[in-house]
C-alpha cells in the first residue's frame, strides 16, 4: 500500500510530467 505521502509525491510528480509534457 502506498502512504499518504506518497501519493501526494506521486500527484505532484505526474503533474510534473503532464507540464513536460504540454511544454514539448
Amino acid at each position: 500500500m502506498v502512504s499518504g505521502a506518497g501519493r501526494i509525491i506521486l500527484r505532484e510528480v505526474n503533474q510534473g510530467f503532464l507540464n513536460l509534457w504540454e511544454q514539448a
